[in-house]
């Protein structure tokens, strides 16, 4: 979506009715998965941040259809776990 919103000039060049439909097909915007310490260790490039352990090589140059589908296999796969 946000790729969407930046293609067409920003928020306020969409139609906020297709606004509004995109968001609504959206799988789960307000589900959350907890906090697990494991998951995270500290930025070895950006001093004071943290970083996804597993995270793949080149994440910075993916593009955003790439890295959220990267994400949504991800939380599917530790979703299966529990």
């Amino acid at each position: 979506m946000a790729l969407e919103i930046d293609q067409a000039g920003g928020l306020t060049e969409i139609n906020h009715e297709d606004l509004v439909k995109s968001l609504q097909k959206l799988e789960n915007p307000s589900k959350h998965t907890p906090y697990d310490q494991k998951e995270w260790k500290k930025s070895e490039l950006k001093p004071g941040k943290y970083e996804q352990v597993g995270r793949p090589e080149g994440w910075e140059t993916w593009d955003i259809d790439k890295r959220v589908n990267y994400s949504n296999e991800k939380r599917k796969a530790k979703e299966n776990q529990t």
